[in-house]
């Protein structure tokens, strides 16, 4: 089973809320800088699980009211939190999600980030539809 990410932006300040990919002896991070954050086996998915047992439009990690949550896609083989089988739950730290492929890899929630309160900031307004263009600091406009 191959795992690969769509191309993220670039966070590097680790202020961002993240998920720790394992597959395996390997592990990697990749930044909740956006949502929804879409899982899948389509390429253009942030999370792209190449496995058969991966529905193409598997599951998405929403924030909504300051809060993280996973919500299924319909996916034939579930999403699963923690060992059980969910349509959509609340994402506490170190909760550890699957998704139709069980035991070969897994995705631990890491919400304690520096500056999660800056990212739940940014969230927001992104999320926000009256919100048309948002500069970081330092960034070309």
């Amino acid at each position: 089973m191959a795992l690969a990410t769509a191309p993220m932006s670039d966070v590097g300040t680790g202020a961002f809320p993240a998920l720790l990919l394992v597959q395996g002896i390997t592990s990697r991070t990749l930044a909740l800088d956006h949502s929804p954050f879409t899982v899948g086996r389509n390429r253009w998915k942030d999370l792209v699980i190449n496995d058969p047992k991966v529905s193409r439009d598997h599951a998405v990690i929403l924030f909504e009211n300051d809060e993280f949550f996973v919500v299924d896609q319909g996916s034939a083989q579930g999403t699963f939190v923690n060992g059980e089988r969910v349509q959509r739950a609340k994402l506490q730290a170190n909760d550890r999600l699957e998704f139709g492929v069980r035991e070969a890899a897994y995705v631990a929630f890491q919400p304690q980030h520096r500056g999660l309160s800056t990212a739940r900031d940014l969230l927001h307004h992104i999320s926000d539809p009256q919100v048309e263009k948002l500069t970081l600091p330092g960034s070309c406009a």
